[in-house]
């Protein structure tokens, strides 16, 4: 019987179109679904697969990434028969010692996956938000005597070109790749999850690499395709790619309809650290007697005594009496004052919002000015440990930079597409 493929996580990535929610931890590390990381849903999928063998890579602010991730255990990767590894970049210190790319972040780390008689890899990204159980592609792959199975799905043709775009054969045999193309050939995109023969994609990786190639979608697969045996493996289920923040705050929505939008964390069997985050430290959430809540997802040692309407609230956020939450995702222990009103936000950690503030679209939003690509849609993100003064008003599409203090606002109004930043300010 062959053994399940090594896995490796690629969970180094900045996730700079988070914007303020990436500036100081790695994307894989953005909290999710209230008590959750990104990088839960990866660990709890490959857990469920019966995978034995785990590297995860990191690079880009890897510290929290590390604590939530420990030894594995908590997603029963760490026993007797299992082993979980951390696999930072370790040749030197300076910037060009980094992984170039991910085939080169896969290359690096060769003397990990030679360790096992692993037949093949399975290649996996540590910030997508969905539930795959990897056995059938792994079947897939074998049946096919592929050298190389992409996970696929269709797309939406105006998405297509930040996709990996795979141009198929009615047998699901790739006969081109287009990597993030501007005119794509098809909408059948790539969802980042790989399963390689190990020793064929390993010798082609080291070549690569010799000649400034270094990324999978863009180098890799293309250099393999005229070997006749590259698939695509089609996928139906739910699956998130939550690199941007408008993104990331449809999924967050998705979360409160899982009847209609296929997110069920209970089924999907999901798991995280509960030690390492205090989360088993938590005491129950507690409602008002005003208290309001609907269509929420409400994490432990909450208190609510307003009104909270299609929210997720993590762990020890407070809700003062008469606030109004309406289409927000709030970080551990923010706190709202008495009267404040907010609507469509995503606000970090440890954040303080005046009693009476007021933050939401006013229906003539313009873009961010400093950052148009991250914040048009009319959404406002408030960066960790910020504080919003009473009584103030910020429109849609604002930013304010983690740190804000209440000597940093010279006036209590942003207008719509506005940023706040304060005298001093490390983005790390």
């Amino acid at each position: 019987m062959n053994l399940p493929p090594v896995c490796m996580i690629l969970a180094g990535g900045q996730g700079s179109r988070l914007n303020a929610l990436a500036w100081h931890r790695a994307k894989p590390a953005v909290p999710f679904a209230g008590i959750f990381r990104l990088i839960d849903f990866t660990l709890s999928n490959s857990s469920n697969s019966g995978l034995m063998r785990t590297g995860i890579l990191t690079q880009y602010l890897p510290l929290s990434l590390m604590d939530h991730i420990g030894t594995g255990s908590s997603w029963d990767m760490s026993a007797r028969t299992r082993d979980c590894r951390i696999l930072p970049p370790t040749e030197g210190v300076t910037a060009k010692d980094w992984y170039q790319g991910t085939a080169h972040a896969i290359a690096m780390n060769s003397d990990f996956v030679y360790q096992g008689n692993e037949k093949e890899i399975l290649i996996l990204s540590g910030d997508h938000i969905y539930h795959m159980d990897y056995r059938p592609m792994i079947q897939f792959h074998r049946d096919k005597k592929a050298i190389f199975t992409i996970a696929t799905m269709p797309v939406a043709p105006e998405e297509a070109h930040r996709f990996g775009i795979a141009v198929t054969d009615s047998n699901n045999r790739i006969l081109e790749f287009q990597e993030k193309p501007s005119s794509p050939k098809s909408t059948t995109g790539s969802m980042g999850i790989y399963v390689a023969d190990r020793d064929v994609v390993l010798t082609r990786m080291k070549h690569l690499i010799l000649k400034g190639k270094t990324d999978i979608g863009a180098h890799l697969v293309p250099s393999l395709i005229g070997e006749g045996n590259v698939y695509a493996f089609p996928f139906d289920g739910y699956w998130r790619d939550v690199g941007t923040l408008d993104s990331y705050w449809e999924c967050s929505m998705d979360l409160l309809s899982p009847e209609t939008s296929g997110v069920d964390l209970v089924r999907w069997n999901m798991r995280t650290n509960m030690e390492a985050s205090g989360l088993s430290l938590r005491a129950p959430s507690r409602f008002g007697d005003c208290a309001r809540v609907t269509e929420s997802m409400i994490a432990q040692g909450c208190r609510i005594d307003g009104r909270v309407h299609r929210s997720v609230l993590s762990p020890g956020v407070k809700i003062g009496a008469r606030a109004e939450v309406v289409d927000c995702v709030i970080f551990d222990d923010t706190i709202i004052g008495e009267g404040a009103q907010i609507y469509r936000a995503i606000i970090d950690k440890n954040v303080s919002i005046g009693s009476g503030a007021r933050i939401g679209p006013t229906g003539n939003d313009v873009r961010n000015q400093l950052f148009p690509d991250h914040l048009g849609s009319g959404l406002t993100l408030l960066g960790t440990r910020s504080v919003v003064p009473a009584g103030a008003s910020i429109a849609g599409n604002c930013l304010v930079y983690p740190n804000t203090v209440q000597s940093d606002w010279s006036h209590e109004t942003l207008m719509s597409g506005q940023t706040l930043r304060p005298a001093k300010f490390d983005n790390g």
